[in-house]
């Protein structure tokens, strides 16, 4: 028999995974929206160039113990690869109110910290390591569960180009 502290550890638990998961389609979309802003940056940090083709990622989104990933396969197109940074950075927004600070870049690792508006993401300090074909973001964030609740926990995004894109 569970003690009622077990109980309500296990219905916390619950609760955190179901509400991990039922906010983890802004999260995502906010995830990569950052990458959209580090892509959008100006002068701080060189332009981070990915090949067109199908990519798969998977988002790791973990807080309290619980911890939710996601994974979608999609295409960037040449098109895609030829927008202006912004434009791009638009499109993976979302509608996503998101700012970069306290940008740094060495090599192939850019540094940043991400606030955004009324988001499930509240803010983030993420490292993000790229090459042309694959990139990886983790770091820690603040959740944002309701107007009350912000919980700190920790994100990754782990991407890969798979080749070229499929209809």
């Amino acid at each position: 028999m569970l003690s009622v502290e077990q109980r309500s550890g296990i219905a916390c638990f619950g609760s955190l995974t179901a509400i991990l998961s039922w906010r983890f389609q802004m999260i995502r979309l906010t995830a990569l929206a950052s990458l959209a802003s580090v892509v959008a940056l100006s002068a701080q940090a060189a332009p981070i160039q990915l090949t067109p083709g199908e990519w798969s990622t998977d988002v790791t989104v973990a807080a309290m113990g619980a911890e939710n990933t996601q994974n979608m396969t999609a295409c960037m197109t040449e098109n895609d690869a030829s927008l202006e940074p912004t434009e791009l950075a638009q499109r993976f927004a979302g509608g996503a109110d998101c700012t970069s600070s306290d940008v740094s870049q060495s090599g192939n690792t850019v540094k940043f910290k991400l606030t955004c508006g009324d988001q499930s993401l509240k803010s983030a300090d993420l490292t993000l390591t790229h090459s042309t074909t694959s990139f990886t973001m983790s770091g820690t964030v603040e959740l944002k569960i309701d107007e009350q609740t912000v919980l700190p926990g920790t994100m990754s995004i782990d991407a890969n180009r798979n080749g070229p894109c499929t209809d």
